[in-house]
């Protein structure tokens, strides 16, 4: 059995997404053998801050406390946060510790596909607006054209191609769907 002095443990949540605010903690453990008052700091990427950075908190031997520090995603990709603490006015390297951890920041987007299909011997133009609520630097536009309604079927028929069963019902029912391709 290993126990430090000091111990921290983060506390932060699996994920989060753009623009959500959270709580980033920290718990604290004394394991000094005396009450001690405690210096708990942290700093991040990928997020901003709402609260201080440092914070002093009292600990009771054999006890942890949970320390909050309030933040907000920024962007997406990954956060990763430090915390680190130490016994007030001391120097003692045993007398402190430090983590850190990463969390992922995800873009809470969803895809919007449209069709547009018809026969014509002239040209048609086809009106597109940007979605009122969309991310401004996130998104695009794909335009696929093709001479059949067949567009965007590609992974299906590969699906039914490269069906790793081959019995002979699974057999017929691959060759249905491809006839009517």
């Amino acid at each position: 059995t290993l126990r430090q002095p000091v111990v921290l443990r983060a506390a932060l949540p699996r994920f989060a997404s753009l623009k959500d605010d959270f709580d980033a903690a920290v718990m604290v453990h004394n394991h000094t053998g005396k009450d001690a008052a405690f210096i708990v700091g942290a700093r991040a990427t990928g997020v901003s801050w709402h609260d201080t950075f440092a914070r002093e908190v009292n600990i009771p031997d054999g006890a942890g406390r949970e320390v909050r520090f309030r933040v907000q995603a920024n962007k997406p990709g990954r956060a990763t946060f430090q915390f680190a603490a130490r016994v007030k006015g001391t120097k003692d390297v045993l007398e402190s510790d430090a983590v850190q951890l990463s969390i992922p920041i995800n873009l809470p987007a969803t895809l919007e596909a449209f069709a547009t299909y018809g026969s014509t011997t002239g040209s048609v133009s086809q009106p597109i607006a940007a979605p009122k609520d969309a991310l401004p630097g996130f998104g695009g536009l794909n335009v696929s054209m093709m001479s059949t309604a067949l567009i965007g079927m590609e992974d299906a028929v590969r699906y039914l191609y490269r069906y790793p069963y081959g019995c002979a019902e699974q057999v017929a029912s691959r060759l249905l769907p491809m006839a009517v391709f």
